[in-house]
């Protein structure tokens, strides 16, 4: 009987106390992002070109990027899917069933840099709670839900 994460391949990265990882498709739209964000701070794009390509790098994004932090820090933001614990407890299950977990420097980790707070202004807080994931987008994505997840570690 096969796996059910069998070949499949996810990539995880770390900044700033939080911890993402997202199936391999995503990296590509991450990518793009990463350059919208570096065009903007070198100065080389306006605020309607940037709402243009923020969009449109939205729209065409391929899947979510799942983000986890402590628990201390999850207790007050919702935005995250779990915490720290949650976290390792999928790592061991994708590779149990049979995916593949590789390290990106280059992977654009949500909720990492206080955007999500305004901190910055609206238009940043708005682009990145874009990046808030479901219950229902994790048990797509590594075929289990939440709370079997959970109990799965428990029992290990």
């Amino acid at each position: 009987m096969a796996r059910r994460l069998e070949g499949q391949k996810f990539i995880t990265c770390y900044n700033n106390g939080v911890s993402a990882i997202a199936n391999e498709l995503v990296l590509d739209h991450s990518w793009r992002c990463s350059r919208i964000v570096r065009r903007l701070t070198e100065g080389k794009l306006n605020i309607a070109i940037l709402d243009n390509m923020l969009t449109g790098a939205l729209r065409n994004s391929r899947g979510p990027i799942f983000t986890f932090a402590s628990w201390e820090r999850v207790a007050d933001s919702p935005w995250f899917a779990g915490d720290a614990a949650l976290y390792e407890a999928l790592l061991g299950h994708i590779e149990h069933e049979g995916g593949v977990i590789s390290q990106s420097p280059f992977f654009y980790v949500p909720f990492s840099n206080g955007l999500e707070l305004g901190l910055h202004d609206i238009a940043a807080q708005v682009s990145e709670l874009a990046w808030v994931t479901s219950d229902w987008q994790f048990s797509q994505t590594f075929g289990i839900t939440v709370g079997e997840l959970r109990r799965e570690a428990a029992k290990r």
